[in-house]
């Protein structure tokens, strides 16, 4: 849960749907993949998923569009994703992504 109150629910049939708190629902898509993992960044409105194909994907959270694709494909599906914290000293955050062959990738972005 977002702390302006939205969350993101995610189905075996590859579909994913943005709700309210309040249970309406602002938008939903077809994902063609499996979820494995998925995190809501709290500072940036930002939804990051992880799946079956093996592409950590970062979402726009108040209309699920694709914002940035990271292709860890070559380690298999993405199983796990962490965000570092962030605070006022900090120069980067980090994205650890964790794949099916035991392989951690790390990704930055520069603030």
């Amino acid at each position: 849960i977002h702390v302006d109150g939205t969350f993101v629910a995610n189905f075996s049939d590859e579909s994913m749907y943005l709700f309210t708190v309040n249970g309406q629902k602002l938008a939903d898509m077809n994902l063609e993949e499996q979820l494995y993992s998925m995190i809501i960044c709290q500072q940036s409105e930002r939804l990051i998923t992880g799946g079956e194909k093996g592409l950590a994907k970062i979402w726009t959270l108040h209309d699920l569009s694709l914002d940035c694709t990271v292709d860890v494909s070559t380690y298999g599906a993405i199983t796990s994703l962490v965000l570092t914290p962030l605070d006022t000293s900090q120069t980067a955050q980090y994205l650890c992504v964790g794949s099916s062959n035991g392989s951690l990738s790390i990704v930055y972005k520069s603030l």
